[in-house]
């Protein structure tokens, strides 16, 4: 499957090691990689060069005034790159000014980290769409192979829809690992961040288990996470290595 893609690195550039903790154990784009950055002094370093697809500061760790900061930072060659900013609640009402600026999302915390993933998807999609999944996933027994849309498990061949693929995609990216619903619906369905219904996910992976699951109602396979999403459950007998071709 292709998915490298060079000089594309998100500096994530924030003040919460939680928040960094949770946002870089949610991303799987690979064509987008990220790069966490800890001090000003390395932030500073780095712009200058511009070898980087887009950048989420948070300005809690620059020491002017909001507007002051961000405007000298687009100084440093940060145009045509998304750009999210995270502003303490008390800077929210110069939101407008910031977007002036140059930056194209602005945050206040406390940050949901589900919506800073989704916003920053989002944007790095507006600059390079992802091109049309293709090749094959392995893992342990199971085939994802997209060229012929069709699920391998052993003997077994099953065809699926293209919107059932790209679900299966997305959670064999992450196996083991639940996949928020936010993203299913914008990876998985293709729509918009904030828009589509949980609904029509739950459709297709009830859609899936009768296809894919030995015992579709009670599935081994494609376990709910009530509240969150879906996650792709690894058989507990196997040892089980990825790989994409």
């Amino acid at each position: 499957m292709k998915r490298t893609r060079s000089g594309r690195e998100v500096l994530l550039a924030l003040s919460d090691p939680s928040l960094e903790h949770l946002l870089l154990a949610m991303w799987t784009d690979v064509q987008f990689p990220f790069r966490p950055v800890r001090s000003r002094a390395e932030l500073e370093g780095l712009l200058p060069r511009g070898h980087f697809g887009g950048i989420v500061l948070d300005l809690d760790l620059w020491s002017h005034p909001p507007v002051e900061r961000w405007s000298s930072t687009t100084e440093g060659g940060l145009a045509g790159r998304p750009v999210l900013l995270v502003v303490p609640s008390e800077a929210r009402e110069r939101r407008a000014a910031l977007l002036a600026a140059g930056a194209s999302d602005v945050l206040s915390h406390p940050v949901e980290v589900v919506e800073l993933y989704l916003r920053l998807q989002a944007r790095l999609r507006q600059i390079a769409p992802g091109p049309r999944p293709e090749g094959i996933i392995r893992l342990g027994p199971w085939v994802l192979d997209f060229d012929r849309s069709e699920w391998r498990d052993g003997d077994r061949v099953i065809h699926l829809t293209p919107l059932e693929q790209a679900l299966m995609g997305c959670l064999l990216e992450t196996p083991g690992r639940v996949v928020p619903m936010e993203r299913l619906l914008a990876e998985g369905l293709g729509h918009a961040a904030g828009q589509g219904s949980p609904e029509a996910v739950r459709n297709h992976v009830r859609n899936l288990r009768r296809k894919l699951e030995r015992h579709p109602r009670q599935p081994e396979m494609l376990r709910n996470i009530p509240g969150v999403g879906y996650m792709l459950q690894l058989p507990v007998d196997q040892t089980l290595h990825q790989s994409f071709t």
